[in-house]
């Protein structure tokens, strides 16, 4: 062969033995740098030869912590979550591998586990892989090289299952912690639509009702007017005072729903009290007169009064009290009935008790009194608005006060109201009448 030749060939031989090195420096440095990513990992090894678990723990021990038991049972019972890979024998005196296998993938489904055994001869390695699917299979007495590189990719395949795992958990934090949010975002928006419906619910029943209500006094007044307009020179004396008492109780019947309306709407800006002393024997008897003027004596209204007493309180707040309450007592209370009247000071307390013997409320109604425009399902054809009560119950809390019901339907109804007395002036003692 002529030298040209010869001088290629070994230019060329030279040129694969550099690239052959170029692969192994770049696999060695691939490799320890694994090994360093998978640094100080713990690897359980399983077998009941010493001398093979010494040898395996001077292997592992640069790179990895190991775990070292004699038997499968033992093997096992240290088996826990700290635990990256397994090396197993699989001809072990008591527990064999494969038993020891299905155990701990029990325990953990995603642990690699590496079969180490002298016994290839014994077993076939399809058939093994096939019916355990262990993550490798190593024969005893394979260089320290490859040992590593195995177990390496079992810690590194676990360790990726692991970041997963993490991965997987918080993302369904995530998604719990969303359909949570979704969940109450959707309560939020029902409870809205609720809401809404009912306000528009409460504003197309509070039109009806007030239309209702401004149109029966306005159409008394007017037919009172052309009466006396018409007829005046006609009409009697008695017939004359009749027409204007009804144009006058209207007017007082609209003046009443407009204070109200007005009332609710002031009361939600908790406005401040207008504290007056206020004689409570006085004023009750000029408001019981009233509305016996205003009921011609159909009903029979009793009073005791022993709050001889004048006090400070807000003179609106305890009008808005007693007239609803009077007025509601006399009516639902068919003609000829009695209402008793109590007001008594109690432990700092004054104590307003109303009691008739009207149509009272169905148990299952009390509760529901207090609320802007309810009215019981008993009031038949009688007139109202639901405004009264629950003007009492916004008037009873802004004087700190409270009130109870008790009613029993066909029968009558008593309203307790008590209001603390803090703020008070005693007068003179006023003997009643």
């Amino acid at each position: 062969m002529c030298l040209p030749v010869l001088i290629a060939l070994e230019r060329d031989k030279m040129a694969f033995s550099d690239f052959d090195d170029m692969l192994h420096r770049e696999t060695q440095l691939e490799n320890e740098t694994k090994l360093k990513k998978s640094y100080r990992k713990t690897v359980l090894v399983v077998d009941d030869d010493s001398n093979i678990l010494a040898s395996l723990q001077l292997v592992l021990q640069e790179h990895f912590n190991s775990v070292l038991c004699n038997s499968g049972d033992e093997g096992i019972k240290v088996f826990n979550e700290s635990i990256y890979a397994v090396i197993l024998d699989i001809k072990m005196a008591e527990k064999d591998g494969f038993e020891t296998y299905m155990e701990l993938k029990k325990e953990n489904p995603f642990i690699p586990i590496i079969f180490y055994s002298a016994y290839q001869d014994l077993i076939n390695p399809y058939k093994l892989i096939n019916e355990y699917r262990p993550f490798a299979y190593i024969s005893k007495g394979t260089g320290h090289e490859k040992l590593l590189h195995t177990v390496f990719s079992a810690v590194e395949y676990y360790d990726a299952i692991q970041s997963k795992k993490i991965l997987l958990e918080e993302l369904q934090v995530l998604n719990e912690s969303l359909e949570q949010k979704v969940i109450e975002r959707t309560k939020q928006l029902d409870k809205a639509l609720k809401k809404q419906k009912e306000l528009h619910d409460l504003k197309s029943s509070f039109l009806s009702m007030i239309s209702h209500e401004v149109r029966t006094p306005l159409t008394s007044i007017v037919f009172s007017t052309e009466l006396l307009e018409l007829n005046y020179d006609r009409l009697t004396q008695d017939k004359r005072k009749r027409c204007f008492r009804n144009i006058r109780d209207s007017i007082a019947d609209l003046n009443s729903l407009v204070e109200g309306i007005l009332f609710i709407d002031h009361s939600e800006r908790n406005p401040p009290m207008e504290l007056v002393e206020i004689n409570l024997y006085s004023y009750l008897e000029n408001v019981i007169e009233q509305f016996r003027n205003l009921s011609n004596d159909r009903i029979k209204v009793s009073y005791h009064i022993k709050a001889d007493k004048s006090y400070l309180l807000d003179r609106k707040l305890l009008r808005n009290i007693y007239y609803n309450l009077i007025s509601n007592a006399i009516k639902y209370s068919p003609d000829n009935k009695e209402i008793l009247i109590e007001i008594k000071e109690v432990a700092n307390e004054l104590e307003f008790k109303i009691q008739d013997f009207g149509i009272g409320v169905p148990a299952e109604e009390i509760d529901s009194l207090f609320s802007l425009f309810y009215r019981a399902k008993n009031i038949g054809r009688i007139q109202g608005i639901g405004l009264g009560l629950n003007i009492v119950k916004r008037s009873v809390d802004a004087l700190g006060g409270s009130i109870q019901v008790k009613s029993e339907n066909g029968k009558g109804s008593i309203f307790t109201v008590w209001i603390p007395l803090d703020q008070k002036i005693e007068l003179n003692s006023i003997e009643p009448s």
